[in-house]
């Protein structure tokens, strides 16, 4: 009875196979069983090529493409013959144990699409393993290497090769090691980069390095300092010399660097792969950092950068930006929860509404809460859900989401301004959802501020707001810019729903542009700054100038400064008076603008510290706010 029901499990299940060996019979296909010969046990499920139940031994070059599976993989060196995973979406799973002694290429899949070797076994590596640009090696959780050859891991100006490995490296010889050969750009745009290996000297790797950017004693490789005093002093980018490097020990994980190749010549995919080797990253990397934001006045400019500090990804896999936040929000500073890139002129961000992945050995800023506090990176964060290979690229697209980018383009000067809309986002300020600006980037351009009417009057890069509520939305934009410089604003990526149109509203000169149509060009005959001329509506409905009527008057001052900001002048219909009262309610300052600028300042460096109620009027229209002044 016992032994009918156990055959008829077997029946019933299909699933259950006895376990044979195949050995190489000739250079081929995985796929084709005229390459393959059948060395131990026998395989019932009579296909004739190597299954997930059965061990393989490659004596020959073989290829996979599409996608295969094996129990125990065993390379036995034969000269010039080697295992490739090759292709689009080419992946080969190993449930057990991998001995590699002859040579594996993971190849040929596109950025999009990369091909792919995951390891569910320990690795004892005797030969080479390479893994392309834009390929993929990944190690399950805790799955260890023992490596007497090393692991190459490839990348370009576009795309990088990955490896996700969470367990313990053995070096069991001179050569166990990962060689990370990572793009970097040359002198003319330079690269943030975090070195992905745990013991690599800085001094060794700047004199072998031959690609690496040199002017006399001083090699292209760079720290970032955001104190006060390296800022005054032009000495923020402090790069490492023949004098300095040799006593600079190995290279920090976690730690940022700026890096640059040798030539100056511009464009894309115009600089080297230069080879970081040692033993791989892993475990939880730390790094403290600092908001040296401490002084008064002078001493504590935000546009200085005191506030940022260059980190980096330290491993050699893909890491993801939200898990990345997560894990740190509590001491990112209120609206910096993103990580900021240089993109090769100016810094592009990112957060848990782009959900963008952050590259191997990636290095980008971040900006500190207050004092100095603990950074981590755990190898928890490493992903492989990214549906590209390339730095700080995006995520998969959820439902209830839609995109709208802005783009301010001059010939000086392009930037972008992201807007999301999402089911979890509000009007407010929301954790890693809204950004603010890099405050030490190009500051001219476009950005937005927050709907909610609140004191918050920072300039937003990244801006998330309520998808169900996108129609009937009005978003106050910021365009900075220069008089008599033209510049236009368009829709550089949407996704919006076909029903919505968007415009762009000119109180000053009372015009309304659907951008879905057009773009906005502008030659302003007076500098351009603050909120309050422009507005974005987002509505199923057509609308012209006598539909609108957008007023956003309002006055600020930041801690740091010895002046009042009054922004939104230009939305006014003429002359806006302004008041200030001290405390007992008497006026101390008196004054007026017109609407010709719509920003200006109004100097405190005569009025004593202390609370006050600033009052702009007009038109019958009455704004009153309290100001500290220290």
């Amino acid at each position: 009875m016992k032994k009918i029901l156990l055959l008829l499990i077997m029946f019933v299940s299909g699933q259950i196979f006895s376990q044979a060996t195949y050995t190489s019979a000739g250079d081929g296909n995985w796929n084709s069983s005229a390459f393959w010969t059948v060395t131990s046990d026998t395989d019932d499920d009579s296909d004739g090529v190597p299954d997930s139940n059965d061990n393989v031994v490659i004596e020959h070059n073989i290829t996979v493409v599409g996608s295969r599976s094996c129990s125990t993989l065993q390379l036995n060196y034969v000269d010039g013959k080697k295992l490739t995973i090759s292709g689009n979406g080419a992946s080969l799973t190993v449930a057990g144990t991998t001995t590699n002694s002859g040579e594996i290429l993971v190849t040929g899949g596109s950025a999009a699409n990369p091909a792919t070797l995951t390891l569910n076994g320990n690795l004892s590596n005797f030969g080479p393993i390479q893994i392309n640009s834009g390929q993929r090696l990944v190690m399950a959780s805790g799955i260890d290497v023992t490596a007497t050859n090393p692991i190459t891991i490839k990348s370009n100006s576009n795309s990088h090769g990955s490896f996700y490995f969470t367990g313990t490296w053995t070096k069991a010889g001179a050569s166990g090691v990962i060689n990370y050969n990572r793009h970097i750009s040359n002198l003319s745009t330079w690269d943030l980069i975090s070195v992905p290996v745990s013991d690599l000297s800085i001094s060794s790797f700047a004199q072998g390095e031959t690609d690496l950017a040199t002017n006399g004693a001083q090699y292209a490789i760079g720290t970032y300092t955001n104190t006060t005093a390296a800022a005054s002093a032009g000495n923020t980018w402090q790069n490492y010399t023949t004098g300095t490097a040799p006593s600079a020990g190995n290279f920090t994980p976690a730690k940022g660097y700026q890096m640059a190749a040798k030539g100056t010549n511009s464009g894309s995919g115009v600089g080297a792969e230069m080879t970081f080797s040692g033993k791989p990253n892993t475990g939880t990397k730390s790094i403290s950092i600092t908001n040296a934001e401490t002084g008064n006045g002078s001493d504590n400019d935000p546009a200085d950068g005191s506030r940022f500090n260059l980190v980096g990804n330290p491993y050699p896999s893909f890491i993801s930006v939200s898990a990345f936040l997560t894990a740190n929000s509590s001491i990112l500073g209120n609206g910096f929860e993103a990580v900021y890139g240089w993109n090769g002129s100016s810094y592009t961000t990112y957060n848990s509404a782009s959900g963008a992945y952050i590259a191997p050995g990636q290095g980008f800023m971040v900006g500190a809460d207050s004092g100095s506090a603990t950074l981590s990176f755990t190898t928890g964060m490493q992903s492989t859900g990214n549906t590209s290979m390339d730095d700080f690229i995006s995520g998969d697209q959820l439902e209830d989401r839609a995109e709208l980018f802005l783009g301010y383009s001059s010939s000086e000067y392009s930037n972008k301004t992201e807007i999301y809309f999402l089911e979890n986002t509000t009007d407010l300020l929301d954790t890693a959802y809204d950004a603010v600006t890099i405050d030490f980037d190009h500051n001219n351009g476009i950005h937005t501020r927050l709907l909610d009417g609140s004191s918050d009057n920072r300039n937003f890069v990244i801006q998330s707001l309520s998808y169900s509520e996108m129609n009937d939305k009005v978003i106050p934009l910021v365009i900075n810019g220069f008089a008599n410089e033209e510049f236009s604003v368009s829709i550089l990526h949407r996704t919006t729903p076909a029903d919505i149109n968007i415009y762009l509203e000119d109180t000053f000169l009372n015009t309304i542009t659907n951008l879905k149509d057009e773009d906005f060009v502008l030659n302003p005959i007076s500098d351009l700054s603050g909120a309050g001329r422009f507005y974005i509506h987002l509505t199923e409905d057509t609308m012209s100038t006598i539909d609108v009527s957008s007023n956003l008057l309002n006055a600020y001052k930041d801690a740091n400064s010895d002046f009042i900001t009054v922004e939104g002048l230009s939305s006014q219909e003429g002359i806006v008076n302004i008041s200030l009262f001290n405390i007992l309610g008497s006026k101390v300052l008196k004054t007026s603008f017109d609407n010709s600028l719509n920003q200006r300042v109004i100097s405190t460096q005569a009025i004593s510290q202390g609370i006050y109620v600033i009052e702009l009027e007009s038109s019958g229209r009455r704004v009153t706010k309290k100001i500290l002044i220290k």
